[in-house]
């Protein structure tokens, strides 16, 4: 018998007690027959239903609504006797589409796994630098559709002990228990995991797969697992539970907590705070009102930046919220650029439109509801209305290479780390700097201040601390293929066919390239050289090589919007017929499908087949997220201004698949200024083709961008693994 007693405590008013007891017997045998046999720890569950008391010698895992919730009722850090406490909030899950049940099975499983919410796994890259893991086993597996169902029931996927040792080889052994993870430290789409930079002041940052890029928040959801870890444990506090009375199914609240919006107490405070207005201010915020105007009439834009009061001290407010506090979020959102809002103190449908936007714009629970993170965020959250004209923006993210390969700059310095640093703070809405490499007096200010913005020592030093904080930086505009030429990184290479990929054309391109393809790029609905799924699907599947859709078509290009649209829809609707629509969204869930545009004399690219064509890419399927991308020959300018015209007039394309020729067969270092465009278009280089027609015209070999793909293949996990 398992010597962990946990209660699974139903104090939601979302579900019934029937059915959080109907879920016990999946998660059971989820722990019993699929956990415990890997992790070395069992338990057993049993049910506490609306309004009675557990086990007070049990751990709790506790069905609530959402984090507002779990404080009125005293659910804080741990149960009333210091024991683990699990809290899944179910109104939350629902309203964010995703399932609660397997939400419980994630909480369940990693307070197992780590019920102090304390071990971690070093990974050291020398002496003074390295990384700490959270040994949280559901988070890089989170999203439900990675998940699988007992008895109907979905339950989360999770890690095995292998996913945090290094020295696993890819396809050697299992990493998660439904075997989506290939290697060590792999992180799925919109999967996440908390890392802590032990040679820098950062803290605890979740690292999350979002689209095609690693996103580094540093701001842990009220109520999580990660809320606690940052939490030294000295500042946890104990469960003090008010059980809600049952009135037809809905909760009646404790007396004291019948009034809203409720005031945020710090910690250890002891009585309630007055609500402090911003700085400088003597009365309430004030609506800024037009000339001659007496009430408002148009949302008025008001720019907060670092002004709202500090944490603790500001209420939480919702849906139905009155007063001050609502015109003061209200003026917010519209100087953010999430209006327009009439500022009228009123918490109504529009408010919680924005605040939602805002939220999921930065990764926070998208609820409405405006608790200490959104207020903290509104703080940090810098108005973007403006974009420099001059120079360039780039846009770094996660391309920076690895800390080891980057100098310590400052003033006087010169040469190509310093236009990326340039770049970087251009990126980051600083400047606009111009990019001339020369770490001069302008230079220094911008550093100073983005130090400053971050709370870092503002000495104007580009140490490892600016560049982290360039890598984690969230609002980026643009992406741009620019790294000094000294770096070594080779990507992950792949082939291109108009014929039908078989086994012997794997190994041939094997021998040539020096390493098995990770990608095959070939042709979707052509009236030739088309791809054939009945043949090609297991063969490709078996060697685990992924397929980089190309749409054919090239003679109608230069066509008008609605050929796009019509071209568009046609080549996307041949990929899901291909794969199927299922599969696609079990497995990733979003794709790249690149356009195929020639150079002379074929047909020249038009703006407006492009915006055509993007949109019907884009549109194509409700459960699947096809990305708009781009093949461009290095030399073909008109192709290029067409596509940089269609982007400034609002298309989306997530990439460009870059043919210039100059190197040989064997895959070899990325070489930035052979793959890029003639023309920038403000879209990021993700495979170079640098020799084509091999073998008498059979093969093309192309290379994905190292900087973009590393460290979780972010580029070749939206190429598609074909089913079996």
């Amino acid at each position: 018998m398992a010597n962990i007693q946990v209660e699974v405590i139903n104090a939601s008013t979302v579900l019934t007690d029937e059915k959080v007891k109907s879920v016990l017997p999946a998660l059971q045998t989820q722990v019993h027959r699929d956990f415990a046999p890997v992790w070395g720890v069992d338990a057993h569950l049993n049910f506490v239903g609306k309004g009675a008391n557990p086990n007070p010698r049990s751990w709790h895992l506790t069905i609530l609504d959402n984090s507002d919730q779990a404080g009125t009722l005293g659910y804080h850090d741990m149960t009333e006797q210091g024991l683990p406490l699990g809290k899944v909030f179910a109104a939350t899950d629902m309203q964010n589409g995703n399932a609660w049940t397997a939400t419980a099975s994630h909480e369940l499983l990693e307070m197992l796994a780590d019920p102090e919410i304390n071990l971690t796994v070093l990974i050291q890259k020398n002496q003074s630098q390295g990384l700490l893991y959270a040994y949280e086993v559901c988070d890089p597996c989170d999203p439900d559709n990675y998940g699988y169902k007992i008895d109907g029931i979905l339950v989360s996927d999770f890690l095995y002990p292998t996913w945090f040792e290094l020295f696993h080889q890819p396809g050697i052994t299992q990493f998660d228990h439904c075997k989506h993870i290939r290697k060590p430290f792999e992180i799925l789409p919109g999967g996440y995991i908390g890392i802590f930079n032990v040679a820098s002041n950062s803290g605890w940052q979740q690292a999350s797969l979002e689209g095609d890029r690693l996103q580094w928040n540093p701001r842990a959801s009220v109520g999580s697992r990660r809320e606690r870890r940052k939490t030294p444990r000295t500042q946890w506090f104990k469960s003090k539970v008010t059980q809600p009375k049952l009135i037809t199914n809905q909760v009646v609240l404790p007396p004291q907590a019948t009034t809203a919006p409720e005031v945020l107490l710090p910690p250890q405070a002891t009585t309630s705070p007055e609500v402090v207005l911003p700085p400088q201010a003597t009365t309430a915020p004030e609506v800024v009102l037009p000339p001659q105007a007496t009430t408002p009439q148009q949302p008025v834009v008001v720019k907060i930046g670092n002004q709202t009061p500090l944490a603790g001290k500001r209420p939480v407010i919702k849906h139905g919220s009155k007063g001050e506090w609502v015109s003061y979020l209200q003026n917010a959102l519209n100087g953010f650029g999430y209006g327009p809002l009439v500022v009228d103190g009123d918490f109504g449908n529009q408010t919680i439109t924005a605040v939602k936007k805002f939220q999921q714009s930065l990764n926070l629970t998208a609820d409405g509801v405006v608790g200490d993170q959104t207020w903290q965020a509104l703080d940090h959250h810098k108005n973007q209305a403006g974009k420099p004209q001059q120079p360039m923006i780039v846009k770094i993210g996660n391309q920076i290479p690895p800390p080891a390969k980057r100098p310590v700059l400052k003033q006087g310095a010169s040469g190509e780390w310093v236009s990326c640093l340039q770049n970087a703070l251009n990126g980051c809405g600083c400047g606009p700097l111009v990019v001339d490499g020369d770490f001069g007096n302008q230079t220094v200010t911008e550093v100073k201040k983005f130090q400053q913005n971050l709370n870092l020592t503002a000495d104007g030093i580009a140490d490892e601390e600016i560049w982290q904080a360039v890598d984690n930086y969230e609002k980026l505009p643009y992406w741009l293929n620019q790294w000094p030429s000294s770096l070594n990184f080779t990507g992950v290479p792949g082939v291109d066919t108009m014929q039908v990929v078989t086994p012997t054309s794997i190994q041939e391109a094997t021998k040539m390239l020096g390493a098995r393809p990770g990608f095959w790029g070939r042709y979707f609905f052509g009236r030739d050289a088309e791809y054939r799924g009945g043949v090609e699907n297991k063969i490709l599947h078996d060697y685990g090589i992924r397929v980089a859709p190309v749409g054919r078509e090239t003679n109608v290009i230069n066509g008008n919007y609605n050929k796009g649209i019509e071209v568009g829809g046609k080549h996307a609707a041949d990929v899901l017929v291909t794969f199927g629509e299922d599969y696609l969204a079990a497995h990733g869930g979003a794709f790249y499908i690149f356009l195929d545009t020639e150079p002379a004399p074929q047909p020249t690219l038009s703006t407006d087949y492009y915006l055509g064509w993007s949109k019907a890419i884009a549109g194509a399927s409700k459960k699947v997220r096809f990305l708009p991308a781009v093949y461009l020959n290095h030399g073909d300018d008109r192709a290029a201004q067409a596509l940089k015209l269609a982007i400034e007039k609002g298309a989306e394309c997530f990439g460009l698949w870059v043919a210039n020729y100059g190197r040989s067969a064997r895959v070899s270092p990325w070489k930035s200024v052979q793959a890029q465009a003639a023309i920038d278009v403000n879209c990021p280089v993700l495979i170079h083709q640098y020799i084509g027609d091999v073998e008498g015209g059979v093969y093309d070999f192309n290379e994905i961008n190292p900087y973009l793909d590393e460290p979780n293949n972010l580029v070749l996990n939206r190429l598609i693994l074909p089913p079996g």
